[in-house]
Order: C-alpha cells, then sequence, then structure tokens
C-alpha cells in the first residue's frame, strides 16, 4: 500500500491509481503561480440579468473573469466576455460496501473538468451564451456517469423587455436552479457533468417578486449499454419534460416566501432500462408527477449579540406512476443562530422527512421524489442518503478563522420513513429492502469535515472528511462495518 499527501493529509491509494496524483499536484502548484496576482474586474459589465438558469449571477460571475470584456460598435453596443473554469477534484472510497472482507469498493479516483464560454450581449436587450465542457474520470474502478470528451454543455438566447421591463425570456439549452436552496431543481455543481435541459424559460424580476415559468425537456449525458446507463454525448429525452412556476415573493421582509408547481411528464411507456417506469405490480407505463410546496425563511430575532434564522418547507407529491398512483410529501425545517463575533460562529439544527413506501402491493407510489434537486452536501458529503423514504436529524456549525478561510462540521443520524421501503441511494449496486420491516429504520450517522480557502479571487481549495457509521438496517444485511471519505479540490475560475 502507497501514500500520497495532499498538504500533511496522508491518504492510502492502490499502486494503480498512484498514476493521476502527480497530476492533481502539478495543476495546483500552476494554478497557485498563475493567480499569484488576482485579475482585475471587467471594465463593463453585462446589464442583462442571469440570475435564472444559472447557479451563481452574472454579477458575482464578473468578479473572476481573467479577461476584459471586448467592446465594439458604433455606441458601444456590442460585448464579448470570454470566461471559463477548471476544475480537479481527487477522492478516496473507502468500504462504501459496508463490509471490511469486501475490498472491490475502496476506490482511488480523480475527476477533472473544463469550462469554456462565451458570453455576447448587444445593448441591455439581448444576450447569446455559448459554453462548452471537458470532463474526465481518472482511473476509477466503476462507472460513474461523469464523462465525456468535449461537449456543448449551454447554448440559450436571452430577450429581455425593453426600457428595463420586468420580463426575459430564454431559449435554448440551459442550466436551471431554483430557490435559495435549490432542494429540487439544481445545476448540482459538484457533479463533474452538471445538469442542464432544452427549452424555454420566462423570468421575471422586481424589488419584492422573482419567478420562472418553464417548459424544459431534460438533457442527459448518457448512452445504453443494454439495459445499462454509461455517460456518453449529451442528449434530450423527447418524452421526458420539466415545467412548471416558481416564484420567489419578498413582500414580508425580512422573511421571504418561495413558492412552487413542479410538473414532471414521462411519456415513454416502456423503457427497460434505468430508470424504468413500472408499477407495483410490474405493468410499465408513463409517468405524470405533481409537485405543490412553498419556502419561508428570515430571521426570528436579532440582537447585537447575534441572529436566530429559521427555514421551513413543505411539498406534496401527487399524479401517477404507470398504474400506480402518487402520494407522497416532504417537509423540512432548520434553526440556525449566528454569533456577532469575529470567526461568524455559527450552529444549526436540521430536521428532514421524505415519505416512503409504506406498502409494495397497495397501487400507490409512497416514495417522495427529488426530482432534479442534488443529493450531494445538503444531506452529508458522503451521499449515502437523498430525500426518499428519509427522516434525519442533523447539526451544522461553521466558523470563518478568516475572510478566505472557513470551516463547516456536521453530525447527521439517518431512519427510514417506511421500514418496509429501500434505504435509497445505500451502498452497493442494488438497493436494499426489507418488505417485512423486521430489520427496522435505523440507517446510521455520518461525520464530517470540510474545509474551504480562498486564495484569491480565481482560485478556490476545498476539502473534506468524513465517516458513516452503520445502524441496524444495513447491519441486518451484513453491512455493519465503517465507511470513510476524502477529497481535495482545486478550482480555477477564469
Amino acid at each position: 500500500m502507497k501514500t500520497i499527501d495532499f498538504y500533511r493529509f496522508t491518504i492510502p491509494f492502490r499502486p494503480a491509481n498512484v498514476k493521476f496524483a502527480p497530476c492533481f499536484l502539478i495543476l495546483a502548484i500552476w494554478l497557485t503561480s498563475a493567480s499569484a496576482q488576482p485579475p482585475a474586474s471587467p471594465e463593463t459589465t453585462s446589464t442583462i440579468s442571469t440570475d435564472a438558469g444559472s447557479t451563481e449571477s452574472k454579477e458575482k460571475e464578473d468578479e473572476y473573469h481573467l479577461f476584459k470584456p471586448m467592446v465594439w460598435g458604433a455606441e458601444q453596443e456590442y460585448n464579448l466576455q470570454v470566461g471559463g473554469e477548471v476544475r480537479a477534484r481527487a477522492e478516496y472510497r473507502d468500504n462504501f460496501d459496508l463490509n471490511d472482507s469486501n475490498n472491490s469498493s475502496n476506490d482511488g479516483l480523480g475527476f477533472l473538468r473544463t469550462r469554456i464560454n462565451f458570453d455576447l450581449t448587444y445593448g441591455t436587450v439581448v444576450r447569446a451564451f455559448v459554453e462548452f465542457v471537458d470532463a474526465r474520470v481518472i482511473d476509477a474502478k466503476q462507472e460513474q456517469n461523469q464523462e465525456d470528451h468535449g461537449d456543448l454543455h449551454q447554448a440559450f438566447l436571452d430577450f429581455k423587455q425593453p426600457g428595463n421591463g420586468p420580463w426575459a425570456l430564454r431559449v435554448g439549452r440551459q442550466e436551471l436552479s431554483l430557490g435559495r436552496d435549490k432542494r429540487l431543481v439544481d445545476a448540482s455543481n459538484w457533479s463533474n457533468l452538471r445538469r442542464r435541459f432544452d427549452g424555454v424559460t420566462a423570468m421575471y424580476r422586481t424589488e419584492d417578486l422573482d419567478a420562472d415559468l418553464f417548459v424544459l425537456h431534460p438533457n442527459y449525458y448518457e448512452r445504453r449499454r443494454g439495459d445499462d446507463i454509461i455517460t456518453g454525448r449529451g442528449r434530450p429525452r423527447q418524452d421526458e419534460f420539466l415545467y412548471g412556476a416558481y416564484t420567489t415573493s419578498r413582500h414580508f421582509k425580512p422573511h421571504t416566501l418561495e413558492s412552487y408547481f413542479l410538473g414532471h411528464t414521462d411519456k415513454d411507456s416502456h423503457r427497460t432500462y434505468a430508470p424504468d417506469r413500472k408499477s407495483e405490480d410490474g405493468t410499465y407505463g408513463s409517468a405524470n408527477r405533481y409537485t405543490v410546496g412553498s419556502v419561508l425563511y428570515g430571521p426570528l430575532r436579532e440582537t447585537d449579540a447575534g441572529t436566530l434564522s429559521y427555514t421551513a418547507e413543505g411539498a406534496f407529491q401527487f399524479g401517477r406512476y404507470s398504474k400506480d398512483q402518487i402520494r407522497a410529501h416532504f417537509l423540512r425545517g432548520d434553526l440556525t443562530y449566528e454569533w456577532e463575533q469575529p470567526w461568524k460562529p455559527s450552529l444549526g439544527l436540521v430536521g428532514t422527512l421524505a415519505s416512503g413506501d409504506d406498502d409494495p402491493n397497495d397501487g400507490v407510489a409512497g416514495g417522495f421524489n427529488n426530482l432534479f434537486g442534488t443529493n450531494h452536501s445538503p444531506y452529508g458529503i458522503i451521499d449515502f442518503v437523498r430525500p426518499r423514504n428519509l427522516r434525519e436529524l442533523a447539526l451544522i456549525g461553521k466558523i470563518q478563522p478568516t475572510k478566505k478561510l472557513s470551516f463547516q462540521a456536521e453530525a447527521h443520524s439517518y431512519w427510514m420513513d417506511s421500514k418496509k421501503d429501500e434505504w435509497s441511494n445505500g451502498p452497493g449496486e442494488n438497493a436494499i429492502r426489507d418488505i417485512t420491516g423486521r430489520s427496522g429504520s435505523a440507517i446510521g450517522q455520518e461525520l464530517s469535515l470540510t474545509a474551504e480557502y480562498q486564495s484569491s479571487k480565481c482560485l478556490t481549495y476545498e476539502s473534506g472528511v468524513a465517516r458513516f457509521f452503520p445502524s441496524t438496517f444495513p447491519a441486518a444485511s451484513g453491512r455493519s462495518d465503517p465507511a470513510n471519505f476524502f477529497y481535495f479540490q482545486t478550482r480555477y475560475r477564469f
């Protein structure tokens, strides 16, 4: 067994994996030297809002551009900004099958993602955006579904209402992230291949109200290998649609209310590859899932000592899944206190309930589906759970010793909502399920610590470590040993 040192962290790697590690270290050193002098912010910025369909606003992205925009025209009405990102991440996954006697799940692997985009605006009313991506997986033992060697990731046109009106229209291939916490629709930056859609989004922006209306095809990086899905060139599923409306109201300041209706339709009535659409009696069919819900958040109490804030969300799903009726729900809430101290310490208590399926033979699909939301970070970083058949309690603490350095520690406890349903996102290739319910509902606990250091406006380092302790439910199927996870990531934006 050989080891690799990442800034005083010693991580074991199989000899076959050692070959990729120097690439990450060389890249990190090069990026550090390249960012010794932070690039100046562009002198000219676009006045077209781009906060819909993107995880980060245009105003924030402007701070990271290495190249100044090219401006031309009789009235300087054309503005072309070139930007992008190089991100490299090394991961070590230990005992992800929760069985010490089987080492096949141990893996040391890497992810490398390069994005280059061209952002052209004409005045304040028209914008054309094109982005290319190259995503590579390095030395992984298993298919990660995260690789595409050069592809068109985004290509859309924005048309803004003249006269600084509140409306804008986006047409084409685009990312979409909805709401402050993005629990149901998110581009998912942790993934090597960010999520995108093909279609139309209408955006309404005022001081007190934001609204997004959309009709989109999910565009997947996938291709079939028999009945399995592996990564490939991006393509839309023409039979699948995401549509609806998402609003954010600031009429009740300092509180904010988000409300949404999301429809997810899959008209493919005989898909044999994952995710297939079969009812509980095994009948293939189409699916129509509708989600309605709202989120309320804001401060509960503000004093000179600190601020106590809250979040409360509730959602209900209905529709049909082949022959089954959909009846599912989702609840979450948190209370967070942030002290007015130099390191900005905060401590939060988080609770989540995502319904499971109580009876596998009653013709009712009771498991909540988080649609296109991310599973990473909100529910821990080892990614053994997702918001389906889940009850969770967590404590999350944060400190920021400097403007550039921050730490976050988390402790999560997980249970299944229904003892007879499966453990969603559990380790191994097949979902773990006990339809008798005799294995109990306790899944386990996760402890994690992450750190982020922003070396400059362009360069960010991030690292995290986690340990998962299985409880009675996985132990009943012979999965009783802890799992470990470590990652080190560098990101350079230009």
